[in-house]
């Protein structure tokens, strides 16, 4: 599934509105009509619980949170993206630091001996 709208895309862009259409028919196959879900726009950042049809309007006018790739609060499965080209580029230089920096501190000891 392309995730490019989330960060390539303008709010109100034909390519933005098709995305919010994808993520808005991911969550009705996965909730009830009736059911709150987690509001991933801009200013809520999936801190706020409301009804689906205030989350698709505030993600129209906020914009959708561009850092919200993989959907865990929103039924998806961690790691069911297998296209990693879904993140966007600055989360790919991001995990890789963490990843060189995580590996650094694992080849070097903890501490140093005094004599």
């Amino acid at each position: 599934m392309d995730r490019s709208w989330i960060y390539k895309s303008l709010p109100f862009d034909p390519v933005y509105i098709a995305g919010v259409d994808q993520f808005m028919q991911h969550v009705r196959s996965r909730f009830r009509a009736d059911d709150k879900i987690k509001c991933p726009c801009r200013q809520c950042l999936n801190r706020k619980e409301k009804s689906q049809a205030d989350v698709e309007e505030d993600i129209y006018i906020n914009g959708f949170c561009r850092w919200y790739t993989s959907w865990i609060h929103h039924g998806e499965v961690d790691g069911e993206i297998q296209d990693e080209n879904e993140q966007p580029p600055l989360m790919k230089i991001f995990y890789g630091m963490k990843m060189t920096s995580y590996m650094m501190k694992m080849s070097s000891p903890p501490f140093m001996m005094k004599d």
